[in-house]
């Protein structure tokens, strides 16, 4: 649970740099269902490896760090589709394709 209430805070961080409160206020809504799905993913697994979830988010705070959006933009989207196949694969619904494919190649953002 610490593990989860520290990686809460650094995306809640990252939406923070948004400078968007309307951003910040949905993604809290939308993320916290998405982080008690997690904690059931976490109690069900034995194999479900800490340490190599918080490696995953270096690239992205990488990216930010070397103010670099399209690197920022393409670590957000791998890490989003490897959550999706950690945790929305669990789900007992059938799964088709994925929530976040997508054939656009991402659109550079300011991170300032």
């Amino acid at each position: 649970l610490d593990y989860l209430r520290q990686d809460l805070n650094l995306h809640e961080m990252i939406w923070k740099m948004s400078g968007n409160e309307f951003l910040e206020q949905a993604l809290r809504r939308i993320v916290m269902p998405l982080y008690a799905l997690t904690i059931c993913q976490i109690r069900s697994e034995e194999k479900f490896n800490l340490e190599q979830d918080a490696l995953s988010h270096k690239p992205i705070v990488e990216a930010i760090l070397s103010q670099d959006s399209e690197a920022a933009v393409i670590a957000f989207l791998a890490g989003i589709r490897e959550w999706e196949s950690q945790v929305v694969g669990h789900m007992p619904v059938e799964k088709t394709s994925s929530v976040f494919a997508s054939d656009q190649s991402p659109q550079p953002v300011s991170l300032v």
